[in-house]
């Protein structure tokens, strides 16, 4: 009786290198796509950061923050591109010679045409426009502004008088920034 040598692998063996790459595969793409998610929350928690700090920054130089409840606005005017009426105003001064108060360019913009557009807004990193809310009415029990981001499932509850419900359930993967 001859013993024949081993050519080639079983299918049983073929069937468990597969079942091993397939496992390594799913665990890689899990901590691959956990990646990105925190690094989208980490950008979008920087990116209002920025944003409340340019909007502190254009409070002390005109007393107040922008009075809008327009994001596209409110880009329009921490870039400089909207003229200010207020009592502090200094209409000697060309609106494109003032200093922004955000470099639009550092930022993900939707909309068509130039950034100070009407239709343009800033946009999170999962594509959907950041909220900007301000309100100097006596009906907000705090005064000043609202800036957040919805977060990767895209919805939000809206705030009332001027407070986020943040244990509302469309709220609870929102990201905040603001003087609320």
């Amino acid at each position: 009786m001859s013993m024949r040598k081993k050519d080639a692998f079983t299918l049983i063996e073929l069937l468990t290198v597969i079942a091993v790459i397939a496992i390594l595969a799913a665990i890689s793409f899990g901590i691959t796509s956990g990646v990105y998610q925190r690094q989208a929350r980490t950008k979008a928690a920087a990116e209002l950061s920025a944003l409340s700090a340019a909007l502190e920054s254009y409070r002390a130089q005109y007393g107040t923050y922008p009075i809008t409840n327009d994001p596209g606005v409110m880009l329009k005017a921490l870039a400089n591109r909207v003229k200010w009426d207020g009592p502090s105003s200094d209409d000697t001064v060309n609106i494109s010679e003032r200093r922004p108060f955000i470099e639009p360019s550092k930022y993900d913009i939707a909309g068509t045409g130039e950034f100070w557009n009407d239709t343009q807004t800033l946009v999170d990193p999962w594509g959907n426009g950041y909220h900007y809310e301000f309100s100097t009415g006596s009906s907000w029990k705090r005064f000043g502004f609202i800036l957040f981001s919805d977060g990767p499932d895209g919805t939000s509850a809206a705030p009332v008088d001027g407070i986020m419900n943040k244990d509302h359930a469309d709220n609870a993967d929102n990201i905040y920034a603001g003087s609320n």
